[in-house]
């Protein structure tokens, strides 16, 4: 037998035992945890996920559904006949590791419904979004479904995220992003990473949102200078939504740092936007503002969505229509 013989035998049998092992590998985790959620590139948000779907947005997590129009449920489906109410924001806005129910989005519904206020609530949040993407999907949404409120889920670091890269790079990570469509559809593939790569590399590879230049961004940037930019952007949202009759209120998710709260208490005055800041209401339930967040995601408990969403409420000022 040649070598050249041999050599195409054992590539072969590499091959083979790869696929093989993926095979296996994919029966088992979906037999195991399930299917992961998929998400898909977009020209002007980058990613978002795919509609009409079930899965799990990280393995650990419970399973979440997004309904036809691409938003996380909140356990009713769309009625066309209530009025709506938008929420945007991050992985938090979404609720990383709390049933659909469970979520800001979802519980705000159920507290409306116990007042007999038939709303929608839709969920826009989506895990790794930074402010330019938040407010994009908000214009693009609210546009589609004229929302009666907007409310924008302020979490600090997303004034970091996609900001720190050039056109070429966005052109780029958008390409790479198609090549890379079957590993997103492979639950196998989703749990090397969450439990191997992830691990191994003591960071999350997250969607290849280009997580290393977000913090490098963040470390050589002093703040005037990384809300510079962005104050354009987020003025001129507040002005569309207020054009088209929606009412913007803000919410700060987390407990932000006293530079960040002075700069959006500042732009909220100056834009006459609702504020809604939960602190006090975390540190009464909270003491410390410990225990808050779930074992596995670092995100909050439905409580903490609760208590959010309770808030989010009381300044709403909704009355119920005759």
């Amino acid at each position: 037998m040649t070598c050249a013989k041999i050599l195409r035998q054992n590539i072969l049998l590499s091959v083979l035992s790869l696929v093989l092992f993926f095979g296996a590998g994919e029966i088992v985790v979906r037999f195991f945890a399930g299917s992961p959620l998929i998400t898909e590139p977009d020209n002007v948000l980058f990613w978002k996920y795919k509609k009409n779907q079930t899965g799990h947005q990280k393995l650990y997590s419970p399973v979440s559904r997004v309904d036809k129009f691409g938003f996380r449920s909140t356990g009713s489906d769309f009625n066309p006949a209530f009025p709506s109410i938008y929420c945007g924001g991050d992985s938090y806005t979404w609720g990383e590791g709390v049933l659909d129910s469970e979520t800001f989005s979802g519980q705000l519904l159920e507290i409306l419904k116990s007042r007999g206020l038939n709303y929608n609530v839709l969920n826009g949040g989506v895990p790794g979004y930074g402010v330019e993407q938040i407010l994009n999907r908000m214009k693009i949404e609210c546009e589609r479904y004229n929302p009666e409120y907007a409310i924008l889920l302020w979490f600090e670091r997303d004034i970091n995220r996609m900001r720190n890269i050039s056109e070429q790079e966005k052109e780029r990570f958008l390409k790479d992003y198609r090549i890379r469509s079957m590993f997103r559809y492979s639950a196998f593939s989703k749990w090397l990473k969450e439990n191997i790569f992830d691990k191994l590399l003591h960071k999350e590879l997250g969607f290849g949102c280009y997580t290393d230049k977000n913090i490098e961004y963040e470390n050589t940037h002093p703040f005037s200078e990384r809300i510079e930019g962005l104050t354009p952007i987020i003025k001129e949202n507040t002005r569309f939504l207020k054009s088209k009759g929606i009412t913007p209120v803000w919410v700060f998710m987390t407990v932000p740092t006293k530079e960040f709260r002075d700069y959006i208490v500042s732009l909220a005055n100056e834009l006459s936007v609702t504020l809604i800041d939960p602190e006090p209401a975390y540190r009464y339930n909270f003491p410390g503002l410990e225990n808050m967040a779930t074992e596995h995601s670092g995100h909050f408990k439905p409580k903490v969505y609760r208590i959010l969403a309770e808030e989010a409420f009381s300044k709403l000022n909704i009355i119920p229509k005759q």
